[in-house]
């Protein structure tokens, strides 16, 4: 197999394509891996990425086009034919063939199901009836499974002669007749202890497990604590469905995490450097007219205090500092808190404690904050009450902070909201209003004591 460098691989590929040398094109791309070949395509200029795939043999297609960054898939399945969408799929194994059928809409998935082998059918139809979010969603069959009632031969046996339908060989779960898991049975006891041995004696029943409509974040969070290298997926009998593996759980909690970060930042999780300029527009614009109801909020706020401002114009610089450390602070609160609630960490159970935290924290940080400051503009300004006016306005301002951090995303979960989605909009929100309205009200207060600094 010829194998080039990325850089040089795109530069001809991209001369192929301009020179309309279908046939070159086509022998050099069925001599690249599907790995390569994904990348090629995610790197291809936007308008010539139809063509390569195209000409990438029909056998690699689907595997490749299993590997593309979603946006890319996106714009590759956007008028492909039936016929060649079952020729990619029915090549793939069903959780690999998902991500496929859910870039089409549910028309196409279902003409393409009909066509494919029906037990591989039946398969992807249990996948996509699960929800998009669920351990059951991402979850590979064919999960290795003996029962109870067998010697350590008899399992031996029992695996090779199911060789062919089983999925990565990662761990072997145990069942009783009718398929509920008991626990699973480790390598090293199967393959060096006597044959005779009862599969029940050697068993261990400690086994970490998720549910098929359980949230896979919470899934992956807790299967972290396992020492598994694939923990088992049962329905809510106890059945086993399948399994998913430590390394896909690893992927779920990396995309997780990027999302509940492009989420604080307001920008769409399905948002990459691979999106057109027009799709990112869209995804961005919103958010943004978000934020300007919010600054338009923050800006009515100070416009209260006019007055106070044009008496001592210091208050229009110090303003700034005081609602900039809120958002920092409510910022590091929140941060903490969605992601305590996404691994599960969270709950009826810890809420309390770690809202009393939250707000010791944010007391803390104001004093201690406050107090740095307020020095600072005491001797800067020479004025002590100016300085005291911007200690008790940080005070006031991260104590607000902290409980909007924590608060927001624990109502929208409590709402059924995504705890990531807007709440970093609300809490610099409080924060900028809080800010400017505390320091501002109490220069307002306190006004003859500041006039002439």
């Amino acid at each position: 197999m010829e194998m080039q460098d990325p850089r040089a691989l795109t530069e001809r590929v991209a001369d192929l394509v301009r020179e309309g040398a279908d046939e070159d094109l086509r022998e050099v791309l069925k001599e690249q891996p599907a790995e390569v070949l994904a990348d090629l395509l995610e790197h291809a200029d936007p308008s010539s990425r139809d063509t390569i795939f195209s000409a990438i043999e029909p056998h690699l297609a689907g595997e490749t086009a299993a590997l593309v960054d979603e946006t890319v898939l996106e714009d590759l399945l956007e008028d492909i034919p039936t016929d060649q969408l079952v020729e990619m799929v029915s090549d793939l194994e069903p959780d690999e063939a998902l991500p496929l059928l859910e870039e089409v809409d549910a028309e196409t998935a279902d003409a393409v199901l009909r066509r494919l082998d029906p037990e591989d059918a039946s398969e992807l139809r249990e996948l996509l009836g699960y929800d998009e979010e669920s351990a059951g969603r991402i979850m590979a069959f064919g999960a290795p499974a003996v029962t109870e009632q067998m010697t350590l031969g008899e399992a031996l046996s029992h695996l090779r002669a199911a060789a062919d339908e089983l999925d990565e060989l990662q761990a072997v779960f145990v069942v009783d007749s009718i398929g509920r898991l008991r626990g699973y049975l480790p390598l090293d006891a199967l393959l060096l202890r006597p044959a005779a041995t009862a599969v029940a004696d050697v068993m261990r029943r400690d086994v970490t497990f998720a549910y098929t409509n359980e949230d896979r974040e919470q899934a992956a969070a807790r299967a972290q604590r396992s020492h598994l290298l694939a923990i088992p997926v049962i329905d809510n009998r106890g059945i086993l469905r399948g399994q998913i593996t430590q390394e896909k759980l690893r992927e779920i909690a990396e995309e997780e995490a990027s999302e509940d970060m492009y989420h604080l930042a307001g920008v769409a999780e399905d948002e990459s450097v691979y999106t057109s300029f027009r799709q990112s527009l869209q995804k961005r614009l919103p958010w943004l007219y978000v934020n300007l109801v919010t600054a338009v909020l923050a800006a009515w706020v100070i416009s209260l205090f006019e007055g106070t401002i044009e008496k001592v114009a210091a208050l229009a610089a110090l303003q700034t500092i005081v609602a900039g450390q809120g958002g920092n602070a409510g910022i590091q609160a929140l941060t903490v808190t969605v992601r305590a609630l996404a691994l599960g960490d969270l709950d009826w159970r810890n809420s309390r404690r770690t809202f009393y935290k939250e707000l010791g924290l944010g007391v803390a940080n104001g004093l201690a904050v406050g107090l740095v400051i307020g020095l600072l503009v005491w001797l800067w300004r020479g004025n002590i009450w100016m300085g005291g006016v911007i200690f008790a306005a940080m005070l006031l301002n991260m104590t607000a902070a902290a409980l909007a951090g924590f608060s927001v995303p624990v109502l929208l979960r409590a709402l059924r909201l995504d705890p990531a989605q807007s709440s970093g909009v609300f809490v610099t929100t409080v924060t900028d209003v809080c800010g400017f309205f505390f320091f501002l009200g109490l220069a307002t207060l306190f006004l003859p004591y500041l006039r002439g600094i």
